[in-house]
Protein backbone atom coordinates (compact mmCIF):
# COMPACT_ATOMS: atom_id res chain seq x y z
CA UNK A 1 0.00 0.00 0.00
CA UNK A 2 2.91 2.33 0.62
CA UNK A 3 3.89 2.38 -3.07
CA UNK A 4 0.27 2.96 -4.17
CA UNK A 5 -0.10 5.79 -1.66
CA UNK A 6 3.11 7.40 -2.88
CA UNK A 7 1.97 7.10 -6.48
CA UNK A 8 -1.42 8.63 -5.76
CA UNK A 9 0.14 11.71 -4.13
CA UNK A 10 1.86 12.61 -7.42
CA UNK A 11 -0.82 11.18 -9.75
CA UNK A 12 -4.18 12.13 -8.18
CA UNK A 13 -6.22 11.46 -11.35
CA UNK A 14 -5.32 7.75 -11.43
CA UNK A 15 -7.73 5.28 -9.86
CA UNK A 16 -6.94 1.84 -8.49
CA UNK A 17 -9.19 -1.17 -8.04
CA UNK A 18 -7.49 -3.55 -5.61
CA UNK A 19 -8.81 -7.08 -5.45
CA UNK A 20 -7.00 -9.08 -2.76
CA UNK A 21 -7.48 -12.76 -3.49
CA UNK A 22 -5.31 -15.87 -3.49
CA UNK A 23 -6.59 -16.57 -7.01
CA UNK A 24 -5.35 -13.33 -8.59
CA UNK A 25 -3.91 -15.09 -11.62
CA UNK A 26 -7.37 -16.33 -12.55
CA UNK A 27 -8.21 -12.68 -13.35
CA UNK A 28 -4.80 -11.47 -14.51
CA UNK A 29 -5.79 -11.14 -18.18
CA UNK A 30 -8.53 -8.67 -17.15
CA UNK A 31 -6.17 -6.43 -15.15
CA UNK A 32 -3.52 -3.91 -16.06
CA UNK A 33 -1.23 -5.17 -13.31
CA UNK A 34 -1.53 -8.22 -11.07
CA UNK A 35 0.61 -8.94 -8.04
CA UNK A 36 0.58 -12.58 -7.05
CA UNK A 37 2.53 -14.88 -4.77
CA UNK A 38 3.13 -18.55 -5.39
CA UNK A 39 5.23 -21.47 -4.25
CA UNK A 40 7.61 -22.98 -6.76
CA UNK A 41 9.93 -25.94 -6.75
CA UNK A 42 12.33 -27.56 -9.20
CA UNK A 43 10.22 -28.79 -12.09
CA UNK A 44 7.33 -26.37 -11.43
CA UNK A 45 5.77 -24.96 -14.61
CA UNK A 46 3.62 -21.88 -14.47
CA UNK A 47 0.77 -21.70 -16.95
CA UNK A 48 1.27 -19.30 -19.84
CA UNK A 49 -0.81 -16.19 -19.19
CA UNK A 50 0.58 -14.27 -22.19
CA UNK A 51 1.73 -11.64 -19.71
CA UNK A 52 5.13 -10.38 -18.65
CA UNK A 53 6.17 -11.68 -15.21
CA UNK A 54 8.71 -9.94 -13.02
CA UNK A 55 9.76 -11.45 -9.70
CA UNK A 56 10.09 -8.81 -6.99
CA UNK A 57 10.79 -11.00 -3.96
CA UNK A 58 11.49 -14.61 -3.05
CA UNK A 59 11.93 -16.54 0.16
CA UNK A 60 12.45 -20.24 0.86
CA UNK A 61 9.91 -22.01 3.04
CA UNK A 62 10.94 -23.03 6.55
CA UNK A 63 9.33 -25.84 8.54
CA UNK A 64 8.66 -24.50 12.03
CA UNK A 65 6.93 -25.38 15.29
CA UNK A 66 6.75 -23.82 18.73
CA UNK A 67 9.05 -25.15 21.46
CA UNK A 68 5.85 -26.10 23.35
CA UNK A 69 4.62 -28.28 20.48
CA UNK A 70 8.04 -29.93 20.10
CA UNK A 71 8.11 -30.67 23.85
CA UNK A 72 4.75 -32.46 23.58
CA UNK A 73 5.61 -34.33 20.35
CA UNK A 74 8.69 -35.96 18.91
CA UNK A 75 10.58 -33.64 16.58
CA UNK A 76 10.42 -35.10 13.07
CA UNK A 77 13.82 -35.91 11.56
CA UNK A 78 12.57 -36.68 8.04
CA UNK A 79 9.72 -35.26 5.96
CA UNK A 80 7.88 -38.60 5.93
CA UNK A 81 7.41 -38.31 9.71
CA UNK A 82 5.21 -35.23 9.18
CA UNK A 83 2.21 -37.47 8.48
CA UNK A 84 2.23 -38.35 12.22
CA UNK A 85 1.98 -34.68 13.25
CA UNK A 86 -0.52 -31.88 13.36
CA UNK A 87 0.33 -29.86 10.27
CA UNK A 88 -0.88 -26.33 9.65
CA UNK A 89 -1.00 -24.88 6.17
CA UNK A 90 -2.30 -22.00 4.13
CA UNK A 91 -3.56 -22.82 0.67
CA UNK A 92 -2.75 -19.22 -0.25
CA UNK A 93 0.95 -19.98 0.29
CA UNK A 94 1.34 -23.47 -1.16
CA UNK A 95 -1.84 -24.12 -3.13
CA UNK A 96 -2.46 -27.40 -1.27
CA UNK A 97 -1.26 -29.50 1.63
CA UNK A 98 1.71 -30.75 -0.43
CA UNK A 99 5.05 -29.75 1.11
CA UNK A 100 8.14 -30.11 -1.08
CA UNK A 101 11.56 -31.20 0.20
CA UNK A 102 14.87 -31.65 -1.65
CA UNK A 103 17.96 -33.47 -0.50
CA UNK A 104 20.81 -35.10 -2.45
CA UNK A 105 19.16 -34.40 -5.84
CA UNK A 106 15.96 -36.13 -4.73
CA UNK A 107 12.61 -34.44 -4.41
CA UNK A 108 9.93 -35.57 -1.96
CA UNK A 109 6.41 -34.18 -2.02
CA UNK A 110 4.70 -34.96 1.26
CA UNK A 111 0.93 -34.66 1.56
CA UNK A 112 0.68 -33.49 5.16
CA UNK A 113 -2.40 -34.04 7.34
CA UNK A 114 -4.98 -31.26 7.13
CA UNK A 115 -4.98 -30.51 10.86
CA UNK A 116 -5.58 -26.79 10.26
CA UNK A 117 -6.09 -25.08 6.92
CA UNK A 118 -6.31 -21.29 6.73
CA UNK A 119 -6.19 -18.77 3.90
CA UNK A 120 -4.02 -16.23 5.70
CA UNK A 121 -0.32 -16.55 6.57
CA UNK A 122 -0.66 -14.36 9.68
CA UNK A 123 -3.29 -16.72 11.10
CA UNK A 124 -1.04 -19.65 10.29
CA UNK A 125 1.86 -18.00 12.10
CA UNK A 126 -0.31 -17.27 15.15
CA UNK A 127 -1.50 -20.88 15.32
CA UNK A 128 2.13 -22.03 15.12
CA UNK A 129 3.21 -19.65 17.87
CA UNK A 130 0.31 -20.96 20.00
CA UNK A 131 1.60 -24.54 19.70
CA UNK A 132 -1.11 -25.92 17.40
CA UNK A 133 1.33 -27.81 15.17
CA UNK A 134 3.99 -27.67 12.48
CA UNK A 135 3.85 -25.08 9.69
CA UNK A 136 5.56 -24.48 6.34
CA UNK A 137 6.08 -20.72 6.11
CA UNK A 138 8.29 -18.35 4.09
CA UNK A 139 11.50 -17.45 5.91
CA UNK A 140 10.82 -13.71 5.82
CA UNK A 141 7.71 -14.29 7.96
CA UNK A 142 9.39 -16.42 10.61
CA UNK A 143 13.03 -15.30 10.85
CA UNK A 144 12.44 -12.80 13.68
CA UNK A 145 10.42 -15.36 15.68
CA UNK A 146 13.15 -17.96 15.18
CA UNK A 147 15.83 -15.48 16.32
CA UNK A 148 13.81 -14.74 19.49
CA UNK A 149 13.30 -18.47 20.18
CA UNK A 150 9.50 -18.26 19.86
CA UNK A 151 9.45 -20.92 17.13
CA UNK A 152 11.99 -23.52 16.13
CA UNK A 153 13.03 -24.51 12.60
CA UNK A 154 13.01 -28.24 11.93
CA UNK A 155 14.09 -30.45 9.02
CA UNK A 156 16.86 -27.95 8.27
CA UNK A 157 18.87 -30.53 6.31
CA UNK A 158 16.25 -30.34 3.54
CA UNK A 159 15.70 -27.62 0.94
CA UNK A 160 12.11 -26.56 0.41
CA UNK A 161 9.90 -24.81 -2.12
CA UNK A 162 10.44 -21.12 -2.73
CA UNK A 163 7.74 -18.52 -2.12
CA UNK A 164 7.90 -15.74 -4.67
CA UNK A 165 6.06 -12.48 -5.17
CA UNK A 166 5.56 -11.55 -8.81
CA UNK A 167 4.17 -8.67 -10.82
CA UNK A 168 2.30 -9.63 -14.00
CA UNK A 169 1.53 -7.03 -16.62
CA UNK A 170 0.57 -6.64 -20.26
CA UNK A 171 3.40 -6.46 -22.81
CA UNK A 172 4.34 -2.86 -23.71
CA UNK A 173 2.64 -3.14 -27.10
CA UNK A 174 -0.78 -3.70 -25.48
CA UNK A 175 -0.43 -1.98 -22.08
CA UNK A 176 -1.93 1.43 -21.39
CA UNK A 177 0.39 4.38 -20.80
CA UNK A 178 -0.88 4.71 -17.21
CA UNK A 179 -0.21 1.01 -16.51
CA UNK A 180 3.31 1.29 -17.92
CA UNK A 181 3.99 4.41 -15.84
CA UNK A 182 2.79 2.76 -12.61
CA UNK A 183 4.62 -0.50 -13.35
CA UNK A 184 7.86 1.44 -13.85
CA UNK A 185 7.25 3.32 -10.58
CA UNK A 186 6.45 0.08 -8.73
CA UNK A 187 9.55 -1.71 -9.98
CA UNK A 188 11.95 1.21 -9.52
Amino acid sequence: MEKISQYLTTNPNVTFNLNITPWALDHAADSDITISANATYQGYRERDLLLVRREIMQSPFVVVASPDYLTRQNTPTSPSELIQHQCLFATTLTGSNDWVFHQNNECQIIKVPKSLEVNDSDLLLQATLNGAGIAYLPAFLVDDYINRGEITPILEDFDTSVWSLNVYYQPPATASAVAIHFKDFLLS
